[in-house]
């Protein structure tokens, strides 16, 4: 091997660099702001010229933001030093301005700052240290300066804005006015006579002030009334109906009513408007001694605080006089004939032609009536003779069984009458002014049981229901002064709805107070039976026993009630009855809870009532499922309770009690289809129309509004013709089998199919007139779309993109819980975000999911992160994280993490998704396997209020599903199944769901074997 040779190693010198100063941070930045803290980040120097000691954060309190300006607070400053490139600054003054400034700090030096000038956030309630207080209000004719107390700037935690809500102090005025100012401000302007101030700020939760009260002195005249109606009564009394005006402008004194004739005669009325008689409606009434037939008046109504106001004004012409005789008619009698001497008085006022009609007993039916007699209810008569009068000076003589017709009678025929039998002989006078007729029956529509239906259908089609019910005013028609008396105004819950004083329940005074027989609830008759009914408002707290006197006082037996105690967070109705095996007691009446039974839609209970050692038992129905606005969505709702109504012994010696809130509405819709379906029953025909009038003459608003007219009509049509489709479960196995064998299953899709018309006219005018916004690159079917009924919205993402807070989705109802399920087609890959947005929004946390995901389907994706792929982010702002996957035998129970940008918790989503079911199958290949999933989702979805439901198409997969939850969930409070019943609820906002027969049938066995197999009957009972 050849040599190498070494050379000595040289040593290696080393020289160290004195230390220099640091070059500043990079890129500092604020993040995680609050009112108290902000993070700052930043990005070490690029040289550091040394070995980092640490960095340097000195801040300083700049301003106030609410001071514009003023000096800066120099406790609030600060300094610390960190090893990291971020940092959290704490004890920070809330909505101000901070400078931060950062640096790098080695051995020796320290870099140049990098500075941040931050906003602390503000604070999310507002302190009592902000708020300034209401000093005074000066008022003025038509303004009032509020003067508030000085605002320190240095208190104010956020942007503070006043929200002026002046009302007025007499109830008839019943607009409110709202002004927004900013603060801070010294002086504020405002209309009315009554008002507190609500401090807001952006995003920060409003406090309200004290309330403060003043009066605006009159400045101007009243606006007109408006709204005037007329109505001439039998007597030929004038009586008048108005509204109160929009702006008085100050309190209305009274108002004063003139009728001028064409040559100036002047009739002048003064209503007069105090503290217990204002109103929003009035009512006025001359008698017919005052008035002169067939005269044209111009009516004039004022409105007068200290001025008269603006006039309202109206022309109409008086009806003519009411014809009357002389003297009682002379009466003479021979074997076939009868004769008739009688005087007629003059009338006063014009008259084109003057009629004296004589009627007797038909004994043909095919006599033909006289035209001008239609519009009477006179039964089966015959005109024997009609006369013109001409002479009013002379005796009539007419002779009934004579061949001929005296002078200026026409040729009728008046054949002998029959020997030895008696005659009631009916006599008419019509006195005739511009060929008008004051019978004209415009309350009256009689339809055969027969041709209902073809009538129902027609009438909501054309608008015959909302001409109908247009014929009656709103508000009140009839005199109703005694409920407004100050010792009883408080009885009432509304001040606009008073008991009539002619129908008014009168309870016996107690205590010898002399107003104590006052409650607001009146009479009602029912078919064939004077005051079958009592129609009342809920009981207030102050009337609890007034309300218990009445039940007493008129031995009711039954009370039907339409309203629950609160609805939407709003008390309705104060509760009456005491708890489950309690007993409360109102006065000397005892009331005690013995049972109860619950239905679907209602819940039966029965008291035991006791005063001065007598015991009653009464009922109570309680309808549970109509909404705070609007009328139930499904007619057959209502059946039940009125097949319960429908078995009471009606009498007017223990009347049927019927309220909701204000007794008006529902407790009206109700009175009307027991009255018509009783009537139906009798006679074969129903008459709507007839009975609402009747109604309306005995309390004001019953049947309040056109959509509680058509509901009306659509309950009275399930109530006759409904198909009654559902089965006992002890009878189950049997039935079911039969059922399957028969073809019924046919029958019920196509009874479905014919009612659907029914349970469209339930739903509300705007969703038949409103074209669906879609976005069809987001459906996956073009003929699968949200009906405008059920559809739901996702907030727009961008604020400025219309199209995104559309969705493929509906809410369907369950049973006995509305909206509790939201169906939806499988996300598309461009919807994934819209999916869980919704799932965000709706505060969702179980879904399930029924079919399978074919990834060879260009239209699908996975929508969760599987096990592989743990975290996703569907849309910027949520992330999913997979916390968990269980797989079961015939599903996957997946955990989900889901965390937002809002700051929010983070939210556990559990996803049951079943396993075997193909996308385009009808139903699930094991049916046992189905139940046990649906059992396991059930039960886990009852902690969320509600559930979303998901397939392929939004339809197949999902109609079963929400099916098979009704159908159950009915059986098990109620004891039966109702598969069509079932179909026919969740189809009203998804008609497409359950079309298939072997659907219908799966869902059949499917009950049969869920009883069978998954609940003993025991436990439905």
């Amino acid at each position: 091997l050849p040599f190498i040779e070494i050379s000595e190693l040289t040593p290696k010198h080393f020289t160290q660099l004195k230390e220099a100063m640091p070059q500043s941070v990079q890129n500092l930045r604020v993040s995680n702001e609050s009112p108290s803290s902000v993070e700052l980040q930043w990005q070490k120097p690029r040289m550091l010229h040394g070995r980092l000691k640490h960095y340097s954060i000195k801040y300083q309190h700049r301003s106030y933001v609410a001071c514009e300006g003023l000096l800066a607070n120099s406790s609030s400053n600060g300094s610390l030093t960190a090893t990291k490139t971020s940092v959290t600054v704490t004890d920070l003054l809330p909505h101000s301005l901070y400078s931060f400034a950062v640096s790098a700090v080695n051995t020796k030096f320290e870099s140049k700052p990098q500075k941040q000038y931050v906003t602390t956030l503000p604070l999310h309630e507002i302190q009592d240290d902000e708020i300034p207080r209401i000093i005074d209000i000066v008022p003025s004719n038509n303004s009032a300066i509020i003067n508030i107390s000085q605002i320190n700037c240095t208190k104010m935690r956020g942007t503070l804005s006043v929200l002026v809500i002046p009302t007025c102090v007499n109830e008839w005025c019943h607009k409110h006015q709202t002004v927004n100012y900013q603060l801070p401000r010294k002086q504020l302007f405002l209309n009315d006579y009554k008002t507190n101030l609500k401090f807001c700020g952006n995003s920060r939760k409003c406090r309200d002030t004290e309330e403060k009260q003043f009066k605006t002195r009159p400045g101007e005249p009243s606006e007109a009334p408006y709204d005037l109606k007329l109505n001439w009564t039998m007597k030929n009394d004038l009586e008048l109906q108005w509204k109160h005006p929009n702006k008085s402008n100050g309190e209305i004194q009274y108002f004063r009513i003139e009728l001028i004739t064409s040559n100036s005669k002047i009739i002048r009325k003064q209503l007069s408007v105090t503290e217990d008689t204002y109103s929003l409606n009035y009512y006025y009434k001359i008698d017919n001694k005052e008035l002169h037939p067939t005269t044209q008046y111009q009516i004039n109504i004022a409105a007068c605080n200290k001025q008269i106001g603006k006039e309202l004004i109206k022309k109409e012409i008086s009806p003519p006089d009411i014809p009357s005789v002389l003297k009682t008619p002379e009466i003479y009698s021979s074997n076939d004939s009868i004769t008739i001497k009688i005087q007629i008085n003059r009338p006063r006022g014009f008259h084109n032609n003057y009629e004296l009609i004589v009627l007797v007993p038909n004994q043909n039916p095919n006599t033909e009536s006289h035209p001008k007699l239609e519009n009477f209810d006179l039964g089966n008569l015959r005109t024997v003779s009609k006369c013109s009068i001409i002479n009013f000076d002379q005796t009539h003589v007419l002779v009934i069984g004579d061949h001929n017709q005296p002078k200026n009678c026409d040729e009728i025929s008046n054949p002998p009458l029959d020997a030895d039998t008696s005659y009631n002989i009916t006599m008419i006078l019509i006195n005739t002014f511009q060929n008008e007729s004051r019978y004209k029956n415009k309350y009256s529509k009689s339809i055969k049981i027969t041709e209902f239906e073809d009538y129902v259908k027609n009438s909501i089609k054309n608008g015959e229901l909302e001409r109908q019910h247009a014929l009656f005013p709103r508000g009140q028609t009839k005199p109703w002064t005694y409920g407004v008396v100050k010792e009883n105004k408080s009885k009432n819950r509304y001040n606009n709805l008073i008991a009539y004083d002619h129908s008014r329940v009168i309870l016996e005074k107690v205590n010898g107070n002399p107003h104590s027989d006052y409650i607001n609830a009146n009479y009602i008759d029912g078919y064939k039976i004077s005051k079958a009914y009592i129609a009342t408002q809920g009981p207030k707290s102050s009337t609890l026993f007034d309300f218990w006197r009445m039940i007493w006082q008129e031995n009711t037996q039954c009370i039907a009630m339409l309203a629950n105690v609160y609805e939407s967070g709003k008390k309705k109705v104060e509760k009456y009855w005491p708890a489950i095996n309690e007993t409360l007691k109102f006065g000397d009446i005892s009331i005690r809870y013995v049972s109860h039974k619950v239905y679907a839609d209602f819940e039966h209970r029965v008291f035991q009532i006791s005063r001065k050692k007598q015991t009653r038992k009464v009922e109570q129905l309680h309808f549970s499922s109509w909404p705070d606005h609007g009328v139930p969505l499904y007619s057959q709702s209502l059946v039940s309770l009125l097949q319960k109504i429908l078995k009471l012994p009606l009498s007017s010696k223990s009347p049927l009690v019927v309220h909701c809130s204000a007794g008006v509405g529902r407790t009206g819709t109700i009175l009307l289809c027991d009255i018509c379906l009783r009537m139906a029953a009798r006679e074969g025909s129903i008459d709507v129309l007839r009975w609402l009038q009747k109604l309306r003459e005995q309390r004001p608003n019953l049947v309040d509004n056109v959509e509680q007219y058509k509901l009306a009509h659509l309950v009275i049509l399930e109530c006759l013709f409904g198909k009654q489709t559902a089965i006992p479960c002890n009878d189950i196995d049997e039935s079911v089998e039969k059922l399957l064998q028969s073809g019924e299953i046919k029958s019920q899709m196509e009874y479905l199919k014919k009612t659907r018309w029914q349970d469209d006219a339930m739903k509300t005018t705007l969703a038949s007139d409103t074209k669906i916004a879609t976005v069809s690159g987001k459906n996956r079917f073009q003929d699968i779309i949200p009906e405008f009924q059920g559809q739901i919205f996702i907030s727009r993402n961008p604020p400025d993109d219309e199209a995104s807070s559309y969705i493929n989705a509906i809410a369907v109802d369950g049973f006995r819980c509305p909206g509790r399920f939201i169906v939806t087609q499988q996300p598309l890959p461009n919807t994934l975000g819209d999916f869980w947005r919704l799932i965000d929004e709706k505060d969702v946390s179980v879904i399930i999911s029924l079919n399978r995901i074919n990834l060879k389907d260009k239209t699908s994706c996975n929508f969760w992160p599987i096990s592989s792929n743990f975290q996703m982010n569907p849309i910027d702002h949520i992330t999913l994280r997979n916390a968990n996957t269980l797989s079961l035998e015939c599903y996957d129970l997946v955990t989900i993490h889901m965390n937002t940008d809002s700051g929010k918790d983070r939210k556990v989503v559990e996803i049951f998704s079943l396993k075997h079911w193909p996308p385009k199958a009808s139903f699930p290949k094991s049916m046992q396997k189905f139940l046990t999933f649906w059992e396991d989702s059930d039960a886990a979805s009852r902690k969320s209020d509600t559930v979303v439901v998901t397939c392929y198409d939004g339809v197949k997969a999902s109609g079963v599903y929400v099916a098979m939850s009704f159908i159950i969930e009915k059986m098990k409070l109620e004891q039966s199944c109702d598969v069509c019943q079932a179909v026919r609820t969740i189809r009203h906002n998804r008609n497409q769901f359950v079309q298939e027969e072997e659907q219908f049938a799966f869902l059949y066995r499917a009950a049969v074997d869920y009883i069978n197999g998954f609940q003993s009957y025991a436990n439905f009972s």
